[in-house]
Protein backbone atom coordinates (compact mmCIF):
# COMPACT_ATOMS: atom_id res chain seq x y z
CA UNK A 1 0.00 0.00 0.00
CA UNK A 2 3.03 2.57 1.10
CA UNK A 3 4.31 2.15 -2.37
CA UNK A 4 1.12 3.21 -4.27
CA UNK A 5 0.31 7.03 -5.18
CA UNK A 6 -2.36 8.50 -2.82
CA UNK A 7 -4.19 10.31 -5.89
CA UNK A 8 -7.42 8.50 -6.93
CA UNK A 9 -6.17 7.04 -9.93
CA UNK A 10 -2.80 6.12 -8.57
CA UNK A 11 -3.44 2.38 -7.72
CA UNK A 12 -4.87 -0.64 -9.56
CA UNK A 13 -8.36 -0.75 -9.09
CA UNK A 14 -8.88 2.69 -10.02
CA UNK A 15 -6.87 2.00 -13.20
CA UNK A 16 -8.32 -1.53 -14.07
CA UNK A 17 -11.73 0.76 -13.62
CA UNK A 18 -10.82 3.18 -15.92
CA UNK A 19 -9.50 1.23 -18.48
CA UNK A 20 -13.04 -0.56 -18.70
CA UNK A 21 -14.54 3.01 -18.37
CA UNK A 22 -12.64 4.20 -21.63
CA UNK A 23 -14.05 0.96 -23.31
CA UNK A 24 -17.43 1.31 -22.60
CA UNK A 25 -20.15 3.16 -24.97
CA UNK A 26 -21.85 5.06 -22.08
CA UNK A 27 -21.54 6.03 -18.39
CA UNK A 28 -23.45 2.87 -17.04
CA UNK A 29 -20.10 2.29 -15.57
CA UNK A 30 -19.88 5.27 -12.73
CA UNK A 31 -23.61 5.10 -11.85
CA UNK A 32 -23.23 1.57 -10.94
CA UNK A 33 -19.78 2.32 -9.29
CA UNK A 34 -21.45 4.76 -7.39
CA UNK A 35 -25.06 2.80 -6.06
CA UNK A 36 -22.53 -0.82 -5.77
CA UNK A 37 -21.27 1.45 -2.75
CA UNK A 38 -23.88 3.66 -1.83
CA UNK A 39 -26.70 1.25 -1.49
CA UNK A 40 -25.29 -1.07 1.10
CA UNK A 41 -26.32 0.03 4.73
CA UNK A 42 -24.72 2.07 6.95
CA UNK A 43 -23.24 -0.60 9.25
CA UNK A 44 -22.07 -2.53 6.14
CA UNK A 45 -18.29 -2.94 5.34
CA UNK A 46 -16.98 -1.35 2.00
CA UNK A 47 -13.90 -3.46 0.51
CA UNK A 48 -10.98 -2.06 -0.68
CA UNK A 49 -11.68 -2.63 -3.94
CA UNK A 50 -15.21 -1.21 -3.75
CA UNK A 51 -13.54 1.82 -2.65
CA UNK A 52 -10.78 2.45 -4.78
CA UNK A 53 -13.92 1.82 -8.15
CA UNK A 54 -16.46 4.23 -5.99
CA UNK A 55 -13.58 7.20 -5.53
CA UNK A 56 -12.54 6.94 -9.19
CA UNK A 57 -16.14 7.52 -10.27
CA UNK A 58 -16.54 10.16 -8.17
CA UNK A 59 -13.63 11.77 -9.81
CA UNK A 60 -15.12 11.49 -13.14
CA UNK A 61 -18.64 12.86 -11.53
CA UNK A 62 -16.43 15.65 -10.48
CA UNK A 63 -15.19 16.22 -13.47
CA UNK A 64 -18.58 16.16 -15.15
CA UNK A 65 -19.95 18.48 -12.93
CA UNK A 66 -17.52 20.90 -13.41
CA UNK A 67 -14.34 20.49 -11.34
CA UNK A 68 -11.89 18.12 -12.02
CA UNK A 69 -9.23 17.40 -10.34
CA UNK A 70 -5.61 19.01 -11.75
CA UNK A 71 -4.35 15.40 -11.39
CA UNK A 72 -7.19 13.70 -13.21
CA UNK A 73 -5.93 11.62 -15.79
CA UNK A 74 -5.91 12.74 -19.61
CA UNK A 75 -7.46 9.68 -20.87
CA UNK A 76 -10.07 10.69 -18.10
CA UNK A 77 -10.56 14.13 -19.09
CA UNK A 78 -10.73 13.02 -22.66
CA UNK A 79 -13.49 10.11 -21.94
CA UNK A 80 -15.51 13.14 -20.46
CA UNK A 81 -15.25 15.84 -23.19
CA UNK A 82 -15.74 12.70 -26.09
CA UNK A 83 -18.65 11.74 -24.36
CA UNK A 84 -19.87 15.07 -23.25
CA UNK A 85 -20.71 13.64 -19.92
CA UNK A 86 -22.57 16.33 -17.46
CA UNK A 87 -23.47 15.58 -13.73
CA UNK A 88 -26.57 16.35 -12.33
CA UNK A 89 -27.35 17.34 -8.64
CA UNK A 90 -28.44 13.53 -7.75
CA UNK A 91 -25.56 11.84 -9.04
CA UNK A 92 -23.24 14.78 -7.34
CA UNK A 93 -25.27 13.87 -4.36
CA UNK A 94 -25.02 10.34 -4.40
CA UNK A 95 -21.02 10.33 -5.32
CA UNK A 96 -20.69 12.79 -2.30
CA UNK A 97 -22.26 10.67 0.04
CA UNK A 98 -19.92 7.70 -0.89
CA UNK A 99 -16.95 9.59 -0.68
CA UNK A 100 -17.60 10.56 2.71
CA UNK A 101 -18.34 7.43 3.76
CA UNK A 102 -15.46 5.39 2.28
CA UNK A 103 -13.57 8.50 4.47
CA UNK A 104 -14.97 7.24 8.01
CA UNK A 105 -15.62 3.14 7.89
CA UNK A 106 -14.01 1.14 4.97
CA UNK A 107 -11.28 -0.83 4.12
CA UNK A 108 -9.27 1.54 2.16
CA UNK A 109 -9.22 3.77 5.02
CA UNK A 110 -8.03 1.30 7.00
CA UNK A 111 -5.45 0.42 4.69
CA UNK A 112 -4.50 4.13 4.61
CA UNK A 113 -4.25 4.83 8.43
CA UNK A 114 -1.52 2.17 8.72
CA UNK A 115 0.62 4.07 6.09
CA UNK A 116 2.85 7.03 6.48
CA UNK A 117 0.88 8.78 3.32
CA UNK A 118 -2.84 8.52 5.44
CA UNK A 119 -3.11 12.76 5.97
CA UNK A 120 -1.75 13.42 2.24
CA UNK A 121 -4.78 10.60 1.50
CA UNK A 122 -7.36 12.40 3.46
CA UNK A 123 -6.32 15.84 2.23
CA UNK A 124 -6.97 14.34 -1.31
CA UNK A 125 -10.33 12.97 0.10
CA UNK A 126 -11.38 16.38 1.47
CA UNK A 127 -10.48 18.11 -2.26
CA UNK A 128 -12.81 15.65 -4.02
CA UNK A 129 -15.87 16.55 -0.94
CA UNK A 130 -14.94 20.26 -1.54
CA UNK A 131 -15.07 19.81 -5.62
CA UNK A 132 -18.62 18.49 -5.43
CA UNK A 133 -20.22 20.04 -2.99
CA UNK A 134 -18.61 23.24 -4.89
CA UNK A 135 -20.03 21.99 -8.14
CA UNK A 136 -22.53 24.86 -9.34
CA UNK A 137 -25.34 21.87 -10.04
CA UNK A 138 -24.94 20.26 -6.36
CA UNK A 139 -25.15 24.10 -4.91
CA UNK A 140 -28.13 25.46 -6.96
CA UNK A 141 -30.01 22.14 -5.85
CA UNK A 142 -29.25 22.56 -2.34
CA UNK A 143 -30.43 26.07 -2.08
CA UNK A 144 -33.40 24.79 -3.71
CA UNK A 145 -33.80 21.91 -1.09
CA UNK A 146 -33.29 24.90 1.36
CA UNK A 147 -35.86 26.35 0.01
CA UNK A 148 -38.40 23.91 0.19
CA UNK A 149 -37.35 23.13 3.89
CA UNK A 150 -38.14 26.34 4.63
CA UNK A 151 -41.26 26.44 2.90
CA UNK A 152 -42.05 22.88 4.81
CA UNK A 153 -41.49 24.25 8.31
CA UNK A 154 -43.39 27.29 7.91
CA UNK A 155 -46.50 25.42 6.70
CA UNK A 156 -45.94 22.79 9.35
CA UNK A 157 -45.97 25.19 11.79
CA UNK A 158 -48.95 26.87 10.91
CA UNK A 159 -50.88 23.55 10.95
CA UNK A 160 -49.29 22.61 14.56
CA UNK A 161 -50.55 26.17 15.72
CA UNK A 162 -54.15 25.17 14.12
CA UNK A 163 -53.95 21.78 15.60
CA UNK A 164 -53.44 23.61 19.18
CA UNK A 165 -56.23 25.68 19.06
CA UNK A 166 -58.28 22.54 18.24
CA UNK A 167 -57.13 21.36 21.55
CA UNK A 168 -57.70 24.32 23.59
CA UNK A 169 -61.46 23.64 22.14
CA UNK A 170 -61.93 19.71 22.83
CA UNK A 171 -61.78 18.91 19.63
CA UNK A 172 -58.60 16.12 19.52
CA UNK A 173 -59.92 13.90 16.85
CA UNK A 174 -59.70 17.44 14.26
CA UNK A 175 -56.04 18.40 16.08
CA UNK A 176 -54.64 14.92 15.61
CA UNK A 177 -56.15 15.36 11.60
CA UNK A 178 -54.38 18.75 11.35
CA UNK A 179 -50.76 16.95 12.62
CA UNK A 180 -51.22 14.39 10.11
CA UNK A 181 -51.53 16.97 7.58
CA UNK A 182 -48.22 18.62 8.79
CA UNK A 183 -46.26 15.38 8.82
CA UNK A 184 -47.23 15.14 5.09
CA UNK A 185 -45.21 18.54 4.58
CA UNK A 186 -42.23 17.40 6.89
CA UNK A 187 -42.53 13.28 7.98
CA UNK A 188 -39.48 13.91 10.56
CA UNK A 189 -41.59 17.15 12.46
CA UNK A 190 -41.17 15.77 16.17
CA UNK A 191 -43.71 18.15 17.10
CA UNK A 192 -46.52 16.58 15.13
CA UNK A 193 -45.91 13.21 16.41
CA UNK A 194 -45.72 14.66 20.04
CA UNK A 195 -48.97 16.47 19.40
CA UNK A 196 -50.29 12.98 17.91
CA UNK A 197 -49.37 11.31 21.32
CA UNK A 198 -51.07 13.75 23.84
CA UNK A 199 -54.03 13.28 21.50
CA UNK A 200 -54.47 9.79 21.68
CA UNK A 201 -53.78 9.95 25.30
CA UNK A 202 -56.51 12.41 25.95
CA UNK A 203 -58.57 10.54 23.69
CA UNK A 204 -57.40 6.51 26.17
CA UNK A 205 -56.05 5.35 22.33
CA UNK A 206 -53.02 4.64 24.62
CA UNK A 207 -51.42 1.99 21.67
CA UNK A 208 -51.48 4.91 19.51
CA UNK A 209 -50.10 7.58 21.97
CA UNK A 210 -47.08 4.89 22.28
CA UNK A 211 -46.56 4.64 18.59
CA UNK A 212 -46.78 8.49 17.96
CA UNK A 213 -44.25 8.81 21.20
CA UNK A 214 -42.10 6.01 20.24
CA UNK A 215 -41.62 8.03 16.29
CA UNK A 216 -41.04 11.15 18.32
CA UNK A 217 -38.39 9.83 19.93
CA UNK A 218 -36.62 8.51 17.26
CA UNK A 219 -36.16 11.52 14.87
CA UNK A 220 -33.64 14.03 15.33
CA UNK A 221 -33.32 15.85 19.27
CA UNK A 222 -34.33 14.02 22.14
CA UNK A 223 -37.25 15.14 23.88
CA UNK A 224 -37.31 14.07 27.41
CA UNK A 225 -41.25 15.14 28.18
CA UNK A 226 -41.98 11.99 25.46
CA UNK A 227 -40.65 9.38 27.50
CA UNK A 228 -42.80 10.80 30.39
CA UNK A 229 -45.64 11.07 28.00
CA UNK A 230 -45.12 7.26 26.55
CA UNK A 231 -44.82 6.44 30.68
CA UNK A 232 -48.65 7.15 30.88
CA UNK A 233 -49.70 5.53 28.04
CA UNK A 234 -47.96 2.26 28.91
CA UNK A 235 -49.20 2.68 32.76
CA UNK A 236 -52.84 2.70 31.13
CA UNK A 237 -52.12 -0.70 29.62
CA UNK A 238 -50.77 -2.10 32.34
CA UNK A 239 -47.59 -2.84 30.74
CA UNK A 240 -45.65 -1.64 33.85
CA UNK A 241 -42.04 -2.52 33.00
CA UNK A 242 -42.06 -0.54 29.95
CA UNK A 243 -43.56 2.42 32.09
CA UNK A 244 -40.40 2.10 34.59
CA UNK A 245 -38.01 1.58 31.76
CA UNK A 246 -38.78 5.14 30.45
CA UNK A 247 -39.59 6.69 33.60
CA UNK A 248 -36.10 5.72 34.54
CA UNK A 249 -34.52 7.05 31.27
CA UNK A 250 -36.63 10.29 32.19
CA UNK A 251 -35.33 10.33 35.80
CA UNK A 252 -31.73 10.14 34.42
CA UNK A 253 -32.06 13.27 32.56
CA UNK A 254 -34.41 15.12 35.03
CA UNK A 255 -34.00 13.69 38.52
CA UNK A 256 -35.58 16.76 40.30
CA UNK A 257 -39.17 15.85 38.66
CA UNK A 258 -41.18 14.00 41.59
CA UNK A 259 -44.31 13.20 39.66
CA UNK A 260 -42.20 10.71 37.39
CA UNK A 261 -41.29 8.75 40.75
CA UNK A 262 -44.59 9.32 41.77
CA UNK A 263 -45.84 7.29 38.84
CA UNK A 264 -42.46 4.61 38.71
CA UNK A 265 -43.35 3.74 42.05
CA UNK A 266 -46.96 2.95 41.88
CA UNK A 267 -45.65 0.98 38.45
CA UNK A 268 -43.33 -0.68 41.50
CA UNK A 269 -45.85 -1.45 43.41
CA UNK A 270 -48.38 -2.94 40.62
CA UNK A 271 -45.55 -5.12 39.82
CA UNK A 272 -44.84 -6.33 43.36
CA UNK A 273 -41.12 -4.35 43.44
CA UNK A 274 -42.46 -2.73 46.79
CA UNK A 275 -39.14 -1.79 48.17
CA UNK A 276 -38.51 -0.13 45.59
CA UNK A 277 -42.03 1.50 45.16
CA UNK A 278 -41.38 2.51 48.85
CA UNK A 279 -37.66 4.29 47.89
CA UNK A 280 -39.76 6.39 44.79
CA UNK A 281 -42.66 7.27 47.71
CA UNK A 282 -39.92 8.17 49.96
CA UNK A 283 -38.07 10.25 46.69
CA UNK A 284 -41.48 11.93 46.31
CA UNK A 285 -41.89 13.44 49.59
CA UNK A 286 -38.39 14.46 50.08
CA UNK A 287 -39.40 17.03 46.43
CA UNK A 288 -42.95 17.26 47.69
CA UNK A 289 -43.19 17.01 51.68
CA UNK A 290 -46.81 17.71 52.25
CA UNK A 291 -48.20 15.16 49.86
CA UNK A 292 -49.97 13.07 51.61
CA UNK A 293 -51.00 10.41 49.52
CA UNK A 294 -47.25 9.51 48.96
CA UNK A 295 -47.06 8.39 52.41
CA UNK A 296 -50.42 6.43 52.36
CA UNK A 297 -48.50 4.35 49.41
CA UNK A 298 -45.60 3.95 51.19
CA UNK A 299 -47.43 2.66 54.06
CA UNK A 300 -48.74 0.09 51.79
CA UNK A 301 -45.81 -0.73 50.39
CA UNK A 302 -44.19 -1.15 54.01
CA UNK A 303 -46.56 -3.13 54.84
CA UNK A 304 -46.16 -5.58 52.02
CA UNK A 305 -43.12 -6.44 53.03
CA UNK A 306 -43.92 -6.52 56.51
CA UNK A 307 -42.63 -3.33 58.40
CA UNK A 308 -45.91 -2.73 60.27
CA UNK A 309 -44.53 0.08 62.81
CA UNK A 310 -42.83 2.66 59.82
CA UNK A 311 -46.30 1.95 57.85
CA UNK A 312 -48.25 2.80 60.98
CA UNK A 313 -45.62 5.87 61.63
CA UNK A 314 -46.48 6.58 57.91
CA UNK A 315 -50.49 6.30 58.19
CA UNK A 316 -50.42 8.52 61.49
CA UNK A 317 -48.31 10.81 59.99
CA UNK A 318 -50.89 11.23 57.46
CA UNK A 319 -54.08 11.85 59.88
CA UNK A 320 -52.16 14.83 61.09
CA UNK A 321 -51.45 16.24 57.45
CA UNK A 322 -54.74 15.64 56.80
CA UNK A 323 -56.24 17.42 60.14
CA UNK A 324 -53.61 20.48 59.72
Amino acid sequence: MGSWDVSSFGNDGAKDWLEELLQAKGADRVFRSLMAAGKLGPNDYLQSTECECAIAAAEIVAAGAGNPSAKLPPKASQWVQDRNFTAGAEIVDLALRVVERVSKNSELKELWDDTDSAEEWYGLIEDLEKRLRGSEVYASKLAERMQQASSNIEGTNQLCDEALTLISNGDHEGAIAKYDEALTLDPNAQIAYLGKGTCYLSLGRYEKAVDSFGRSLRIGKEVTQAYHLRAQAYFHLERYHECIEDLTTLIAKKPEGWDAYWIRGIAYEAVGLFLKGATDFSKVLELQPKFEEALGRRADCYEALGSFDMAAKDRERMKKMMTQ
